[in-house]
C-alpha cells in the first residue's frame, strides 16, 4: 500500500482523495496537513490519519512514500523540495507556482532526489486524448487552436496576485494539450483586455494568445471568464487532419485522410491520473507518468510567458528549466 501526505487540504484535495479512495487497498492517505487544522481534521474525519499545521512536522514524522501537493500557487515553498529529500514521490497540482524560481528549485531538487513525480494535468489521460494521440500517430501537427469559455471561480482565483490570472491557473490545461501534441513553445504573443466583468476578476477578462512551437507548429489559445457556461476545447490541424476535442463532452469529431471521425469516451482522466501515478510509485517506474514535473515546467513557463506579453505587448521567449 502507497502511504500518502496531503499539503493543502483546499477544494482541489476533495477530488482527490475521492479518486484515491477509489484505487482500494493500493493507496491511503495517512496524513493531512493545512494551516487551517480544522480544514485538515475535516478531511482526516473517520480515517486513520494524523492531522498536521505545518507540512515540515508531518514530513519529519511521518513515514510517506508520497505527497501531494495541493497548495494554491500564492503558498508554494519548499514543501516540494523537502518532500523529495525525504524520499517521497511528488503529484502536484497547477500552477507550480507564481515564479519560475520557486519551481526552479523545486525540479532541481525532486530531480536530484530521482523520485516519481507527477503534475495535475488530467486532459493528458482523457479517453480522448488517448483516441486523438492515436489517430494523429507520427503526423505532424501544424497547428493548435484551443478555447476555454467560462467564468473563474471565487475566492483567491480571482486576484491576479494570487492565481496569476487565467491563462496561468486555468487555461493552462489547454496549454498543456497543445504542448502534448505539437511539442515544446519557444515563444508568445498575448493580447487581453479587461473590465468587462471586474465584479469576477481583477486581470484580463478576455485574452488570446498565439503560440510559437519549436517544432515548426503554431497554435492559438483564446480564453474568457466573462461568460458563464464551461467550454474546454482543443483543435488539431495538419496535412488531411482535422480533429475537435471537446472535454466538456468527451468527444472527438472530425475527419483523418478524408475518413470521419466520431468518437466518444467518458473516461475523464481525473481517476486515471491518479491511478497511473500510484502505479508508477509502486513499480518505481517514471516512463508511466504522461506529465512529469519537467514537462509541467514547460507548460507553467509557457503560461507565465504569455502574462509577461500581455502587460509588455511583445512577443516573450519561453524560459528553459
Amino acid at each position: 500500500m502507497i502511504k500518502i501526505g496531503f499539503i493543502g487540504c483546499g477544494g482541489i484535495s476533495h477530488e482527490y482523495l475521492q479518486r484515491i479512495d477509489a484505487l482500494g487497498d493500493a493507496a491511503r492517505v495517512v496524513a493531512f496537513c493545512d494551516l487551517d487544522g480544522e480544514r485538515a481534521a475535516a478531511l482526516a474525519a473517520g480515517r486513520e490519519a494524523r492531522v498536521y499545521t505545518d507540512y515540515h512536522a508531518m514530513l519529519a514524522e511521518e513515514q510517506l512514500d508520497a505527497v501531494f501537493d495541493n497548495l494554491p500557487p500564492f503558498a508554494r515553498s519548499d514543501e516540494l523540495a523537502l518532500a523529495a529529500q525525504r524520499g517521497c514521490a511528488i503529484f502536484t497540482t497547477k500552477p507550480l507556482g507564481l515564479d519560475l524560481d520557486t519551481a526552479r528549485r523545486s525540479l532541481l531538487a525532486i530531480e536530484a532526489a530521482g523520485v516519481i513525480n507527477s503534475v495535475g494535468y488530467m486532459f493528458r489521460y482523457s479517453g480522448i486524448t488517448d483516441y486523438a494521440r492515436q489517430l494523429v500517430a507520427d503526423r505532424p501537427v501544424a497547428m493548435v487552436i484551443g478555447r476555454v469559455l467560462g467564468s473563474m471561480p471565487g475566492s483567491w482565483v480571482s486576484k491576479g496576485a494570487l492565481s496569476g490570472g487565467q491563462i496561468v491557473e486555468q487555461s493552462t490545461h489547454i496549454v498543456d494539450l497543445a504542448r502534448y501534441f505539437a511539442g515544446d513553445v519557444s515563444s508568445v504573443y498575448a493580447l487581453g483586455r479587461g473590465g468587462h466583468v471586474p465584479e469576477r476578476v481583477d486581470y484580463e477578462d478576455v485574452t488570446t494568445v498565439s503560440l510559437d512551437f519549436s517544432g515548426g507548429a503554431i497554435g492559438n489559445i483564446i480564453s474568457t471568464c466573462a461568460v458563464w457556461q464551461f467550454f474546454w476545447g482543443c483543435t488539431l490541424i495538419g496535412r488531411d487532419l482535422h480533429l475537435e476535442l471537446v472535454y466538456d463532452e468527451w468527444t472527438v469529431r472530425g475527419s483523418v485522410d478524408g475518413q470521419p471521425i466520431d468518437h466518444h469516451d467518458p473516461a475523464s482522466g481525473y481517476l486515471e491520473q491518479v491511478a497511473t501515478f500510484v502505479q508508477a510509485v509502486a513499480n518505481h517506474d517514471q516512463s508511466l507518468v504522461r506529465c512529469s514535473y519537467r514537462d509541467g515546467f514547460g507548460t507553467f513557463a509557457t503560461t507565465l510567458a504569455a502574462t509577461r506579453s500581455l502587460a509588455s505587448g511583445q512577443p516573450e521567449s519561453v524560459a528553459q528549466a
